[in-house]
């Protein structure tokens, strides 16, 4: 694995838990998996990745709140990246580079 560059999909969600009080919600953490990126890590092979793993139903879609990247140009270019294209397709969700966000800094 030295030397590889590898896209790790993470994602965080809300659950609802029953317990004896009742129900709670919870954020949930699961790792979805890890892609490794041969040759390129252009745009078009994050998008494969993200769609075939992640964006795979209307309702993980309609879902879909946030993104959050170590801002690289292939991820957060707003016109070529990977969050321009999102935004086009899945106008309702929140793109924020990592460094930038609090929320998201201490969540991921």
């Amino acid at each position: 694995m030295v030397g590889e560059s590898i896209c790790a999909l993470k994602v965080k969600y809300l659950k609802e838990i029953e317990n004896k009080e009742g129900s709670e919600i919870r954020v949930m953490n699961k790792l979805i998996g890890l892609s490794h990126l041969k040759e390129s890590s252009d745009v078009k092979v994050m998008q494969t990745i993200l769609t075939e793993k992640i964006l795979i139903n209307d309702v993980i879609k309609g879902n879909l709140v946030g993104l959050s990247n170590d801002n690289a140009s292939t991820l957060y270019g707003e016109d070529n990246g990977l969050v321009g294209l999102l935004k086009k397709s899945i106008p309702q969700s929140i793109y924020t580079p990592l460094h930038k966000s609090p929320f998201f800094s201490n969540i991921f």
